[in-house]
């Protein structure tokens, strides 16, 4: 912190430097900022040497106090260590949340109060001139001062951001740029509505095309639900003719059942018939030959029959011829 409050002092054209980048350069709080530098020994970090910043308390014998930082960059953030000081093996360390709330409690000054310079550069020669922030307060009021209240926190112009070149100076600064540059803020303000006001014409302008976009996008969105309305009629339609071709077909296919039924049952009754049919022939063979048989001992008989008719007759002519002889 004493470099940069040098480097800041050797010459107009140095870099300008936030008061709060200078309790935030060390991993611990600069005991120099403290009223009561001799309580603020007690919270002293055993490897910085400044005061703990979020402290944590070893386990060791001793209950060394470091800052979170340092004591974690220390162990290669392991929960365990060799306390750094008195050397004990495994010891642990954890958040002290009541020793950093007694650290936040003890009072400061900010880093560019007139004490807190005289100590940091011991050879420094202060005219009336030369500008202090007086505040004095509890260390944790310091954060929120340097980070919002401080004369010498390094702001941007408002006006940066339509056009004003200045981005970098102190906030005890601002008044008199604002006073000083008056008429060239004006002017970029006016040329910043006058942008704007081309930009809203041209998005009037864009708004109306989108309107009319948007009105033939309505259109286009009637006539597409009519179409969707019309198309859903037509596959209503086209699910009831569904529906009944079903039902047809559900139909066709019991008659079609029924038909093989009845075309199985026809087969059997054709097979049945059919093996009566050869039944019938077989017997009707059977009846031929019996017949042929038959007409064949017929045949023998008549035969034998006229034989003997012959023979009856020849006899019955001699008998006759003998009668008439006598």
């Amino acid at each position: 912190m004493a470099a940069l409050m040098q480097n800041q002092g050797s010459g107009s054209g140095a870099p300008l430097i936030d008061s709060k980048s200078l309790i935030t350069t060390s991993k611990g709080w600069d005991i120099r900022i403290f009223r009561d530098e001799h309580l603020a020994r007690r919270f002293l970090c055993a490897l910085c040497h400044n005061v703990c910043r979020n402290a944590h308390e070893l386990s060791c014998s001793n209950a060394h106090l470091f800052c979170e930082k340092c004591i974690r960059e220390y162990s290669n953030n392991s929960n365990t260590t060799t306390c750094p000081i008195c050397h004990e093996i495994n010891v642990t360390h954890q958040a002290s949340r009541f020793v950093t709330r007694h650290i936040k409690e003890l009072f400061v000054y900010c880093p560019r109060s007139k004490l807190v310079c005289s100590k940091l550069m011991k050879n420094a020669r202060f005219n009336n001139n030369t500008l202090f922030c007086n505040f004095q307060g509890t260390l944790q009021n310091l954060v929120e001062h340097t980070n919002h209240q401080c004369i010498f926190n390094v702001i941007a112009c408002p006006f940066h951001l339509i056009g004003c070149p200045t981005n970098k100076m102190y906030r005890y600064e601002l008044q008199n740029h604002i006073n000083g540059a008056q008429n060239k803020h004006i002017s970029l303000a006016l040329q910043k509505i006058q942008t704007l006001q081309k930009s809203l014409k041209s998005k009037e302008d864009s708004n109306e095309i989108y309107q009319e976009q948007l009105r033939a996008l309505k259109t286009a969105s009637k006539t597409k639900d009519q179409n969707i309305d019309k198309i859903q009629f037509e596959n209503e339609k086209l699910q009831m003719n569904n529906s009944k071709l079903l039902q047809e077909c559900n139909r066709l296919k019991d008659d079609l059942k029924q038909a093989n039924q009845r075309i199985t049952s026809y087969s059997k009754a054709v097979n049945l018939l059919k093996d009566n049919n050869s039944k019938l022939a077989e017997q009707v063979d059977d009846l031929n030959v019996q017949q042929q048989q038959q007409q064949q001992i017929n045949m023998g008989q008549y035969g034998q029959y006229s034989g003997n008719v012959s023979s009856a007759s020849l006899y019955s002519n001699d008998v006759n011829n003998n009668n008439n002889n006598n």
